[in-house]
């Protein structure tokens, strides 16, 4: 009986967790030069802030790359300066896209956005094909 209780926890223990994770918005991006330093001229080289500092530019200064999609979440300030808090919670930027950044200067992500229906949780991405 307590190993059938055991496995039935195993189960059960996923499926809440994935419940408590609901893929809220997608978008792709192209980080690029423009995304590299602050609107003050700062040099950012964390792939975290570039990523928020290219929605800055999207939605605020209007600084976009032509492969810039619109999101539904960060034309909020409030929004976008948790944007490297929850790409830590998602795990952080992947290496390998952190390289593709440092070696071409530009890098084309698909960025998942992930709440649990109350308040955005983390980011996820990924460079696409």
């Amino acid at each position: 009986m307590l190993k059938q209780v055991f496995c039935l926890g195993l189960l059960c223990t996923p499926v809440g967790a994935l419940a408590e994770q609901q893929l809220t918005d997608t978008y792709l991006t192209l980080i690029s030069a423009k995304d590299m330093a602050t609107s003050s001229g700062a040099i950012l080289t964390n792939p975290s802030t570039m990523i928020q500092q290219d929605r800055a530019n999207f939605h605020r200064f209007n600084r976009r790359d032509e492969l810039d999609d619109v999101d539904a979440l960060y034309g909020d300030p409030a929004n976008r300066a948790q944007i490297p808090q929850l790409i830590a919670n998602g795990g952080g930027v992947p290496q390998y896209i952190a390289d593709v950044i440092n070696a071409n200067g530009a890098a084309l992500l698909v960025v998942y956005t992930y709440s649990n229906g109350e308040r955005l949780t983390s980011i996820r991405m990924e460079i696409p094909g």
